[in-house]
Order: C-alpha cells, then structure tokens, then sequence
C-alpha cells in the first residue's frame, strides 16, 4: 500500500491477523483483488479511499469460522455444493462488526459508515450481485474477479477435487451474474483468455 492510495501501512497490518487466520487464502485474495480494485477506481471514478479499505476489510469475517472443517468448500462457490449460507450471511455481518472496530483503532476516520456498509454489503447472498453505489460495485467485482485468476481457478479445483477446465467451464457458465460493471466483465475476459484451461475447452490446447 502507498499513501496514494489514500490507506494508511496501519489498516492493512491491522486486517492481516484475521487474513492469514480465516481460509487459507484469504490474504492473497485479498491482495489480487486489490490490484482489480486499484484499476477499476481509476476506470469508473470510484473512490479509492472508501474502495480500497473495504476491500482490505471484506473478508476478515471468516476468521470467526476458522475452525469449521472444509469452511473454503463451504464459502468459496454458492453455485457449487456443499455451500453454506449461514456462513456466509455471517461473515458479512460479524466483518462489517469487525471492520468498525479496526478502522476505529486506527484512526481511520473517513467515510467509516460508508465502509463499513460495503463490507455487509459487498455480495449477495444468491451470489448476484446488486448495485447500491459504485463503490460498493467496484468492491464486489474486485472481490469476484479473483475467481477467474489462476490462483482463484486453482484453488477452486482444489477445494472442490476438480479438474481447472471444470471450474473454467463452470465460470464461463455463470459469470455474468458475478459483476456489476461493465470495466469488471471486460476484465473478466481477459483474465479468463489467460488460462490454459480456457484454451483446453476451446480446443486448441491438449
């Protein structure tokens, strides 16, 4: 993070105990979908110094449920069971709790309310997405895009025991009820012609 960002080293260091102790990867998530979150502000005029701590923040929920056997297959994709909406209405609800608490303890003090709101806002629970302000947008497409990453694809395979063409296929079936904006849609294709499970489905990869 730099201060261009408008977020302060403190913020993030903050979040990262309850990153690195909820799934596996919600530290690295969190930071791929930074990135995504960084260029969609600059694309559709949201606010990076509301964007980017939700964004930081929008996960740390699921440290409350660290101890659950199997939470990334019970959180990771609604469209494919076992999933776990009690989970994941609760992450919302005890990271947006969170998140308060964490901006209050460092001096965070802009637009607090607003970020906080996003963090309970930031997905639905049927996995489709509802558009409440563009910042909020841009929070949940940042957070969807990581899915059609190599990392997001990798770690859907794994947790659910599938080949990468599976979840790829999957992904092309259902992505355009993951994202609001029309910048994240155009981003999700381009990120999915990166992978080499997309050329195996269209055939022109072994």
């Amino acid at each position: 993070m730099n201060q261009a960002d408008g977020v302060s080293e403190k913020l993030l260091n903050a979040a990262t105990e309850y990153l690195k102790n909820g799934r596996w990867f919600d530290w690295i998530h969190t930071q791929i979908s930074l990135d995504f979150a960084r260029r969609l502000c600059a694309e559709v005029g949201a606010d990076p110094k509301v964007v980017l701590p939700a964004v930081i923040l929008h996960d740390i929920g699921y440290y409350f449920y660290s101890d659950i056997e199997n939470l990334e297959i019970l959180t990771t994709m609604p469209n494919i069971p076992p999933f776990s909406e009690d989970i994941k209405e609760g992450h919302l609800v005890k990271g947006a709790e969170l998140a308060r608490k964490i901006l209050n303890g460092v001096g965070y003090d802009y637009k607090v309310e607003e970020i906080v709101w996003i963090v309970r806002n930031h997905e639905g629970t049927d996995d489709r997405k509802r558009f409440l302000n563009i910042n909020q947008a841009v929070v949940s497409d940042a957070d969807s895009l990581f899915r059609v990453t190599d990392v997001g694809v990798r770690q859907a395979a794994e947790a659910y025991n599938l080949r990468e063409e599976e979840i790829v296929k999957k992904m092309l079936e259902l992505k355009d009820m993951w994202f609001i904006t029309n910048e994240a849609k155009a981003i999700a294709d381009e990120e999915l012609r990166k992978l080499r499970a997309y050329w195996i489905l269209e055939g022109f990869w072994r």
